[in-house]
């Protein structure tokens, strides 16, 4: 590793932690940037009209793996008694395993609906399982109240920050070592709420459904994805004169 490292004239990396690493197998010439992806763009369009949904307390579970969907199956059907116009979006990592969601969902007896987006909602929808890849941008922009799977079992987690973009807060597991700078960063901006149990996500919900605050993260994050840019040009720069 050392020998392979050691080939490139530059190496440029993403966090400190990375940094560490390299430098534990012996590289040189590391410049420190930050997470390109701070940097967002808004290449996507709204989601469509649907009168139902305007009526519809929206919760989205992204990226999930098997058991997550088992779990939040349960809160929502928990919820259900106290929010009665709850929906919960279910949008699995692999789309092949939405036969198996749907028997889940048939289990505790739960009406849902399997399509590619959320037009074809009705009021009578508990859940709504998306087969398809290329739309989750737009379902976004739906909810407020967005759980990142990958993060409740030993995957690592996924990438907060389109979910953060929307101003929504993120709801995670313990297990997010994949994106650990970027979830401290959202924490401390009190966007994103770790969660151990089926008792906790529960209770995270209630409160934030009760008094969700919009504290525009969505400009917080254009910012720091304008400052690594300006940093990495400077740096850049710097090691072209050097």
């Amino acid at each position: 590793m050392n020998k392979i490292l050691n080939c490139f004239d530059l190496i440029l990396s993403q966090s400190n932690v990375s940094t560490h690493y390299f430098r534990y197998f012996g590289a040189n010439n590391i410049l420190m940037l930050g997470n390109l992806k701070f940097v967002v763009s808004e290449d996507y369009e709204a989601a469509k009209e649907n009168s139902t949904l305007h009526k519809r307390l929206i919760f989205i579970a992204l990226s999930t793996h098997h058991p997550e969907e088992k779990v939040l199956i349960k809160i929502h059907k928990l919820l259900k008694s106290q929010y009665p116009n709850l929906l919960t979006i279910i949008i699995p990592r692999h789309i092949n395993r939405v036969i198996e969601v749907e028997k889940i969902i048939k289990d505790a007896k739960l009406n849902f609906l399997v399509s590619k987006s959320i037009d074809v909602v009705e009021d009578n929808t508990d859940i709504l399982i998306i087969n398809s890849y290329g739309n989750t941008k737009k379902i976004l922009k739906s909810s407020k109240f967005v759980f990142i799977g990958g993060s409740l079992i030993n995957h690592g987690g996924q990438n907060p920050i389109e979910v953060a973009y929307n101003n929504s807060l993120v709801f995670h597991g313990p297990c997010i070592h994949n994106f650990s700078e970027i979830y401290d960063f959202l924490k401390k901006e009190n966007i994103a709420f770790q969660i151990n149990s089926e008792a906790e996500l529960i209770y995270q919900l209630k409160e934030k459904l009760n008094n969700y605050q919009n504290n525009n993260i969505k400009e917080k994050i254009i910012k720091k994805g304008n400052e690594i840019l300006l940093s990495t040009i400077k740096k850049l720069d710097q090691y072209i004169i050097d």
